[in-house]
């Protein structure tokens, strides 16, 4: 059995520090320790646990397998520790931080200009990553601490998972506003008989109109399949197809590219968009700074 009284527990808050920035130079001045210093806690580290724990690739230090493997009993760890003595942490943003954000197609497009607007005198020192990836893939990435945060359509159960539902997505037409039929309400039956660009999604939600083109017969009217949510808006500007799209998203665009919003002659289910974390993250500060600053986004919207 390891003797605890023969461990330095604060090397755990160096690990915590390290996983999270995945930089040496950055972990140090978040904790306040010399280059030198935290180059030797991270030797320390690695003999503690008998692994590498972080390889160098490029200017960022990623963490092995074994590190993934700890870093969720770690941040557990820390959190029960600083809830059992009363630690009250305040995230001080001047001190800066790395966050890694990962999710819809659309948090690149809405989410991330007002959160770097939003950052002021701060935009030298809090640094944003997002990432896309499947649904499964990204909730497994926050369970292990590669990723803060997770924008997402989808609704989980899950215990180890917080949800906190952001915005309910409407989903509207858009047209050229040469399209022969802008400007009019469109009837059941010419909308069936519109040529369409689909969105080709990784989850469900992405796919309710090519599901219903193809339940009423009419398959052969999808002219394309995109990945890309904010391609259509630019194909539809160049051509007499449609696309189905979040209200947001044909709001945005539909100046800039002379579109016109119809509404459907047919209910589409709407979603929801949540903003997940892991448990072990509820109670850091820098992970609820991060929160409301997504929270105060959408609502910016």
């Amino acid at each position: 059995m390891l003797n605890l009284r023969r461990v330095d527990l604060n090397l755990l808050t160096v690990f915590e520090v390290i996983f999270s920035e995945r930089n040496l130079t950055r972990a140090s001045s978040r904790v306040g320790m010399s280059q030198p210093a935290m180059s030797n806690a991270l030797n320390r580290l690695r003999h503690l646990f008998e692994d590498d724990l972080f390889v160098r690739q490029g200017n960022s230090m990623q963490p092995t397998p074994k590190a993934q493997q700890v870093s969720r009993q770690v941040n557990t760890a820390l959190a029960a520790i600083r809830e059992c003595i009363g630690e009250t942490e305040v995230f001080d943003p001047s001190v800066g931080r790395t966050f890694n954000i990962a999710g819809v197609e659309s948090l690149d497009i809405f989410v991330l200009p007002k959160l770097i607007a939003s950052f002021g005198e701060l935009i030298d020192r809090i640094h944003i990553n997002t990432f896309k990836g499947f649904d499964e893939e990204n909730i497994n990435r926050l369970k292990s601490g590669d990723i803060d945060l997770l924008i997402e359509h989808s609704v989980y159960r899950d215990d180890e998972i917080h949800l906190l539902p952001l915005t309910n997505v409407k989903l509207v037409c858009i047209a050229s506003k040469h399209h022969p039929l802008a400007g009019q309400k469109l009837t059941l039956e010419q909308f069936k008989s519109l040529h369409h660009v689909v969105l080709q999604a990784a989850d469900k939600h992405g796919l309710h109109m090519e599901q219903q083109l193809l339940e009423w017969g009419k398959g052969n009217n999808i002219v394309a399949r995109t990945p890309h949510t904010y391609s259509m808006p630019i194909i539809c500007a160049e051509s007499n197809v449609v696309c189905v799209v979040p209200e947001i998203l044909a709001n945005m665009f539909k100046n800039q590219y002379d579109l016109v919003v119809l509404d459907i002659p047919v209910t589409l289910p709407s979603f929801q968009v949540s903003v997940l974390w892991h448990q072990s993250q509820d109670n850091d500060s820098g992970n609820r700074w991060l929160r409301e600053k997504v929270i105060a986004a959408y609502k910016a919207l």
